[in-house]
C-alpha cells in the first residue's frame, strides 16, 4: 500500500499527465520509456491503475478473511470484484467532476490526453492488475497447502515412512 501511495503521491505532485518518468529514465539508464515503447502520451496514470489492481486485491481479501469470515475463495472473488467495481465507479466520478467543475477544459483535467477510450483503458488495466494479483495468490495458497506437492502426497523420499 506504500507503493501506491508513493505512486499517487508523485502523480499528485506533476499532474499524472505530467509526471517526467522520461526524463528521470533518461538521467538514469540514458534511454527514453517513452521511446523505447513508442508511447505517445505520458502513461503515469496507467502505472497507477495497474498498480491500484496489482496493490489493492491483499488488503480487501485480508479484511475480508480476518473481520468478515469470508472463506478465502470468496474473498479473493470479491477483493477482484472490489477493484473492478472501484475503478468503474472512479472513472465515473472523474468524467462528472470534469463535466460540472473544469468545463471547457475538461481533458485537460481528467487527463485523457487525446485518447477517448482512456477511461476504458485505465478500468482494464486495474483489472489485469486485479487478475494478475489473484492468480499469484491463488498459486501461493494451492503451493502451501501441500496439494501442489507431489511428493507430499505420493509419500516419496528414503526417510519417508511409507517407504520402508
Amino acid at each position: 500500500m506504500v507503493l501506491f501511495f508513493a505512486l499517487h503521491t508523485i502523480g499528485g505532485r506533476y499532474t499524472y499527465s505530467n509526471v517526467p518518468y522520461d526524463a528521470w529514465s533518461e538521467a538514469l539508464f540514458g534511454q527514453s520509456i517513452g521511446a523505447t515503447f513508442g508511447f505517445t502520451r505520458n502513461n503515469y496514470d496507467r502505472l497507477v491503475h495497474l498498480s491500484y489492481g496489482l496493490l489493492a486485491v491483499l488488503p480487501i481479501r485480508e479484511f475480508l478473511q480476518r473481520h468478515v469470515g469470508t472463506s478465502p475463495r470468496l474473498a479473493l472473488y470479491i477483493a477482484v470484484e472490489s477493484v473492478i467495481a472501484v475503478s468503474a465507479l472512479y472513472e465515473l466520478l472523474e468524467w462528472f467532476l470534469s463535466l460540472v467543475l473544469a468545463g471547457p477544459t475538461a481533458n485537460d483535467y481528467n487527463g485523457q490526453q487525446g485518447d477517448m477510450w482512456d477511461a476504458q483503458k485505465d478500468m482494464a488495466l486495474a483489472t489485469l492488475g486485479a487478475l494478475v494479483s489473484s492468480a499469484v495468490l491463488a498459486v501461493r495458497a494451492y503451493r502451501s497447502s501441500g496439494a501442489g506437492d507431489s511428493a507430499g502426497r505420493a509419500g516419496a523420499g528414503r526417510n519417508s515412512p511409507r517407504s520402508s
